[in-house]
């Protein structure tokens, strides 16, 4: 196999290429780990660092979401139950886009109840796209486009390029 070029290109990486499922499992553990360290933080009370953290997270989602709906979506709508699939993860990207603008129009302070809220709002519905795609989306494309297949390599270069652009605002619109 040629040397993967782009974005997530490396001597390793050509040897075995990230596909899309590897990218999104990644980015899962990633939002993981942040929500984990944002847990820890509220023990401390520093606001401060709240913020950034909070920050960190959006970020992190709106690339993902970005490289989910343009990159992963038009995957999913092409299984035999596309259609279905499709409807539910845009449903959930737009639902956590709106929660994301929710949360960065909140004051970050860990006293701030309506912070709080919106915080415990975001993190459940990024655990229930996560869990959904874990356990139905991406499974579903293995089993239909095969493991190995070219179609979610070259999808992996496509999403890296797409966070790189992603805006990083919410964009509660975008997978309306």
């Amino acid at each position: 196999m040629a040397a993967a070029e782009g974005p997530i290109a490396s001597k390793a990486k050509s040897m075995s290429p990230p596909d899309a499922v590897s990218c999104i499992l990644v980015d899962h553990l990633n939002g993981r780990t942040l929500i984990s360290v944002f847990e820890g933080l509220k023990k401390g009370q520093d606001d401060a660092m709240v913020e950034k953290v909070v920050h960190t997270i959006s970020l992190h989602c709106r690339m993902h979401n970005q490289a989910v709906g343009e990159v992963l979506l038009p995957l999913v709508m092409k299984l035999s139950k596309g259609k279905e699939l499709g409807k539910q993860l845009k449903a959930k990207l737009s639902e956590i886009e709106r929660l994301l603008e929710t949360l960065d129009d909140t004051k970050k302070h860990l006293d701030n109840e309506e912070f709080i809220k919106a915080m415990q709002k975001q993190k459940q519905a990024d655990s229930e796209m996560m869990e959904m795609m874990e356990a139905t989306i991406l499974p579903a494309l293995i089993d239909e486009l095969g493991a190995e297949a070219e179609e979610l390599v070259a999808a992996a270069e496509q999403m890296e390029a797409i966070k790189i652009k992603a805006p990083l605002m919410p964009q509660p619109k975008a997978f309306a």
